[in-house]
């Protein structure tokens, strides 16, 4: 290569092109690369003093052809050496044409003396095949790098090595192949257009470039982790098919990652048994600070969520795990039992019904209770060691509050009898005793 006075890549393609044996042709594929431009969609030269003709057709600016290699294509007109005729790519402009022939003359000389006493080794399949496919396949050794996938067979749209978007030219005759090189693309913003292609066969894509590995990553759309065999073309993916994810400690590291990424979601706030084992651990913690119960922050959270991650793919699966079991061992037994005794999450009210306390970050914890079940109550019960007493909603039959209080004594002195006067009116089938210190309760 650095005996050919070609860019490196260039002269990899004649080094190639001798393999298999076209190098007669390759030498003006090279020369054409290496200079400017030959062909002129404007009309005819004017370098030799000729005007476009008057009415001439132009030159269509969505190829009505189909070929294999845009490059080649060009090659074989500039071979053809008629200048100043309308080609599929425009006008062929003489000085172009000139300047391209010189160089291809120079390259042939230096390459016929470099290959001397060598024959072709990779010469296959009729004279014409050979050298158009030996052709395309000095392109992919020269441009290796530049190899593109389409992102449907059709459209013009693909992915080029590196992650950049390109898309074909209108003017591309490279129709039918998946894969191709970007032999000259322009714009390094947004898509990439692509004014010479040339396809690709996948059989010839070899060596160190070529590489098959199991990946596991997470799936934005599936919301879960995948596990996918995947062919590289250097960084360029060719081909996946699903494969079973084998390594469970990488798929929790990775599922844990897309949970952190995708936390608001994740963490049931709509599970109410969670949310009231947080609001009942929280308040505990403040007010029975000698407990040490650990704050319930984002990191703290995610501890147990990442226990949650272990043997599971998606992001439902944590969100519907087993959050206050993995919760509850952030606390110590010690802690676990004062939060059961001191903000119970239930509490036995005179009736016999076992009902829930309501807990909520800033607020006195509440118990919604029927007044008929609290009868011969003396006193608000109290919560976190006796510091903390209940806001009891006292309940009509209709499940409606009637009074609200965190002194149950006071109610039964002062409040009970303007109450009992009006639901006795409105549910005369309901005990309302004049005495409720001493009356019995009951669920009706």
């Amino acid at each position: 290569m650095g005996r050919i006075p070609l860019h490196p890549r260039l002269a990899r393609l004649c080094i190639e092109a001798h393999r298999y044996g076209c190098l007669d042709r390759a030498v003006w594929l090279a020369a054409m690369l290496s200079e400017r431009d030959a062909f002129d969609r404007r009309g005819p030269s004017k370098a030799i003093g000729q005007q476009p003709t008057t009415g001439a057709r132009q030159i269509p600016t969505r190829s009505a052809n189909a070929w294999q290699s845009d490059s080649i294509e060009r090659a074989r007109w500039l071979q053809l050496g008629q200048a100043d005729r309308q080609t599929p790519f425009g006008w062929l402009n003489s000085g172009g044409l000139q300047a391209i022939k010189q160089t291809a003359q120079q390259i042939e000389q230096v390459c016929k003396g470099l290959f001397s006493g060598t024959r072709p080794t990779a010469h296959h399949g009729s004279e014409a095949q050979a050298s158009d496919e030996g052709l395309q396949r000095a392109l992919l050794a020269g441009f290796p790098d530049r190899l593109a996938k389409r992102r449907a067979m059709g459209k013009p749209q693909g992915l080029m090595v590196g992650g950049k978007g390109v898309q074909l030219s209108p003017e591309s005759g490279v129709r039918d192949s998946e894969l191709f090189l970007c032999v000259e693309a322009q714009g390094t913003s947004g898509e990439a257009l692509v004014q010479q292609a040339s396809g690709v066969r996948l059989e010839w894509l070899q060596g160190e470039a070529l590489a098959t590995r199991d990946e596991m990553f997470f799936h934005p759309t599936q919301k879960q982790v995948v596990g996918r065999r995947r062919t590289y073309w250097l960084d360029l993916c060719l081909a996946e098919t699903p494969v079973a994810i084998a390594d469970e400690e990488a798929c929790a590291e990775c599922l844990f990652a897309a949970v952190q990424s995708n936390w608001e979601s994740v963490f049931p706030k709509e599970d109410p048994n969670v949310m009231q084992w947080v609001e009942r651990v929280g308040a505990l913690g403040k007010w029975v600070p000698e407990l040490g119960l650990p704050q319930l922050d984002l990191p703290t959270l995610q501890k147990a969520a990442w226990e949650l991650c272990r043997g599971k793919r998606g992001l439902d699966q944590v969100r519907t795990g087993a959050w206050i079991d993995w919760l509850e061992q952030l606390l110590s037994p010690e802690q676990r039992r004062s939060l059961s005794m001191e903000a119970p999450e239930r509490i036995q009210v005179p009736s016999g019904s076992s009902i829930k306390i309501e807990y909520a970050d800033g607020k006195p914890p509440v118990l919604a209770v029927k007044i008929q079940e609290v009868f011969s109550w003396k006193q608000t019960p109290r919560i976190a060691r006796g510091r903390v007493p209940l806001l009891l909603h006292l309940l009509a039959p209709s499940g409606r509050p009637q009074q609200i209080t965190n002194d149950l004594a006071s109610f039964w002195t002062s409040g009970y009898a303007e109450v009992k006067k009006e639901l006795k009116r409105r549910y005369p089938k309901h005990s309302w005793p004049d005495d409720p210190w001493t009356a019995s309760p009951t669920r009706r």
